[in-house]
């Protein structure tokens, strides 16, 4: 037997010849143990509160995380999520990530943080669609080229090239209209799980005799008439009925339809030169002063949500956001000063809020919202994508 098994032996014989514990002991010793481990347990709390605070301190102190791989050529690029005061509520926006995708400098940047080299150069418009995006370029000698893009992959595709007025729809289904020389187009492009895209529809028609394709609303293909530069009349193409039928009417903007595509929003002046806004029929364009609601000044643009309750108007002094469904009531002003609109630069979040890409960054206008607007950063050049 080795010395360490002696000793084991003799202390194993002095505990069992030994008188046998008190219950009273037992039960102080677990009572000092339990007052002993709840001690531990506040401490260890207080540890985790101070620590929680120092890490909130540092995170205050800290340069804000920028999600996106954006340029850094000098320019004020937009820090995603930063509050303007000027035209924002007291508080910041919650979620200080960019609320939309955007193209700078040939590079498409996402909310999720990814970002896309294209190989269009002067890019004017981004439709998204399914697995992707149509990019619309403009081209030399007033031409235009339409890329897909593929979000996945970035491959990209030439849909159309040397072509002029391409509209796409807003609801990214992938529908376009054009202008091809003395023939105006339409297809509808199948996007989704295809290596190539391709068209499920072709229509041609005779081009007008002024204007072309600017937009969709529901199963109509919107024609303006530009040749004045501005917009003073419009018309529509339904590719579903035939050939196209001019119908110019005067109106100067149709901002959007409700009523499933059977009701358009529109402005117009009046004979007494006043700014009329005004649903009327998608069918015949007819309208009558007794259905105006006027403004004091005339529009530079504005948009219809997807809802179709609210419709957006903006000018040199202000943005305001009118209920459709409360009879034309406004229920939103945001006045600027020194602020314009960029385009047709405007894309709706959801049913109730839009971002509009003004000369000073983007404003997410929201009636429903606690705020009154709130405006982040983002450079003129950008684009941004309608989604």
């Amino acid at each position: 037997m080795t010395a360490l098994e002696e000793a084991l032996g003799r202390a194993l014989a002095a505990r069992a010849n030994g008188p046998a514990p008190e219950m009273g002991d037992l039960a102080g010793r677990a009572i000092a143990a339990a007052r002993a481990q709840r001690r531990l347990r506040l401490s260890s709390a207080a540890v985790l509160v101070i620590c929680a605070v120092i890490a909130a301190s540092v995170l205050t102190i800290r340069d804000p995380i920028q999600p996106y791989g954006g340029p850094r050529d000098g320019r004020q690029v937009a820090a995603p999520g930063e509050y303007v005061a000027a035209v924002s509520s007291p508080e910041a926006p919650a979620i200080p990530d960019m609320p939309v995708d955007y193209v700078q400098d040939s590079q498409l940047f996402l909310r999720n943080g990814k970002s896309l080299r294209l190989t269009a150069t002067d890019v004017t418009k981004v439709q998204r669609v399914p697995d992707g995006f149509v990019v619309i370029e403009h081209r030399a000698y007033e031409r235009q080229r339409a890329w897909y893009v593929q979000e996945r992959t970035g491959y990209e595709v030439v849909l159309l090239d040397g072509v002029r007025s391409v509209a796409v729809a807003s609801d990214g289904s992938g529908r376009l209209a054009w202008l091809d020389g003395t023939t105006m187009r339409y297809q509808d492009t199948v996007f989704a799980g295809q290596a190539d895209p391709f068209p499920a529809v072709r229509l041609h028609t005779d081009r007008p005799a002024f204007g072309g394709p600017v937009a969709f609303l529901g199963d109509a293909v919107v024609l303006a008439d530009v040749m004045s530069g501005l917009p003073s009349r419009h018309d529509l193409w339904f590719p579903d009925d035939g050939d196209y039928l001019p119908t110019w009417a005067e109106y100067f903007a149709v901002y959007g339809a409700i009523s499933r595509g059977r009701q358009l929003v529109t402005a117009r002046y009046t004979a007494k030169r006043r700014v009329c806004l005004q649903l009327v029929p998608a069918e015949t364009l007819k309208s009558s002063d007794a259905g105006c609601r006027y403004l004091d000044r005339r529009p530079s643009n504005g948009w219809v949500s997807p809802s179709g309750r609210w419709l957006v108007v903006v000018d040199e002094r202000q943005a305001q956001v009118i209920d459709l469904s409360a009879g034309w009531r406004t229920d939103m002003v945001v006045p600027w000063n020194g602020i314009s609109w960029i385009g047709n630069d405007a894309t709706w979040l959801d049913q109730d809020a839009v971002a509009v890409h003004t000369s000073s960054g983007l404003m997410v206008l929201s009636p429903l919202a606690r705020s009154k607007a709130v405006e982040y950063k983002l450079p003129v050049q950008t684009v941004i994508v309608s989604q």
